[in-house]
């Protein structure tokens, strides 16, 4: 169990990490709960405040950022990765997005350049 100074420091991580509220408190919540009985989108939403209608578009983010993993069961339950496997997806995650918006800019200057 994380202490509460430790959540909150990966809390002020995840939002400098550009994580929006919802997926912070998703992710929060996954990461206290899914140890032994991975939970289902409807229980993550109420348990994180997370809106229903949001809850899936969350998860999936969370999920296309390297932070959980989905388990294809009926309902799908979600299950957070260990907190140093997380962090080291999120980090190269960031990394390629700053990678491709930098070579977008780029493109982008070479065209303004020539014109």
């Amino acid at each position: 169990m994380m202490s509460k100074d430790l959540m909150e420091d990966l809390k002020e991580f995840l939002n400098d990490a550009n994580l929006s509220t919802y997926e912070i408190n998703a992710y929060t919540t996954l990461l206290v709960s899914s140890k032994s009985n991975p939970p289902t989108a409807r229980e993550i939403s109420y348990e994180s405040n997370v809106p229903s209608g949001r809850i899936y578009e969350v998860l999936e983010e969370l999920n296309n950022k390297g932070l959980i993993e989905i388990i294809e069961s009926r309902p799908k339950k979600y299950k957070a990765l260990s907190l140093n496997k997380a962090l080291d997806n999120l980090i190269n995650f960031q990394s390629n997005e700053n990678k491709r918006k930098i070579d977008y800019l780029y493109d982008r200057a070479k065209i303004l350049e020539s014109a």
